[in-house]
């Protein structure tokens, strides 16, 4: 499976993950009312449930993973790293997810940081703005001090 196939179909399995009301309307709750503690919680839920729906094996906080020899809630401080399955006693990750609550885009720059420093097939970084202006501001930081692109970001946002 392509690099890109397999995102798209995460992808879409995540959106169907959370279409199911009991998934999609308490992470909507915590996003509307930023309880960003509770976001996080509920999107690790979702993040796990669609990795397993991709039939792979996640670990995360609350969610120890039971792949590697040595089973943790978290690997290398990541919030969710998937596993494919493999018959490698230490397979690298198929996919990697960090989820940043915080309102430092510095932080978000340090999550996106961490899973490109990671070799695994697929990584995603989720990073809570409570709208729109602030989630374009958050990724014209990013690719201007972190990707290093001279993109210009107007009120359009990145190119």
């Amino acid at each position: 499976m392509s690099k890109e196939n397999l995102t798209q179909g995460w992808h879409s399995n995540l959106f169907r993950t959370l279409e199911r009301p009991e998934v999609g309307k308490p992470l909507q709750s915590a996003a509307l009312a930023g309880k960003l503690a509770t976001w996080t919680s509920e999107l690790t839920s979702a993040v796990v449930e669609t990795c397993t729906a991709m039939g792979w094996r996640a670990a995360a906080k609350g969610y120890p993973g039971q792949v590697l020899p040595v089973s943790r809630g978290e690997y290398l401080a990541l919030d969710v790293v998937a596993f494919a399955d493999s018959p490698a006693r230490w397979p690298f990750p198929i996919a990697i997810f960090e989820l940043e609550n915080s309102p430092v885009d510095d932080l978000v720059g340090y999550a996106l940081w961490k899973v490109l420093c990671v070799r695994a097939a697929a990584r995603f970084v989720f990073a809570y703005r409570r709208d729109g202006e602030a989630a374009v501001a958050m990724l014209c930081f990013l690719r201007q001090y972190l990707l290093r692109t001279a993109a210009d970001c107007d009120r359009r946002g990145p190119a």
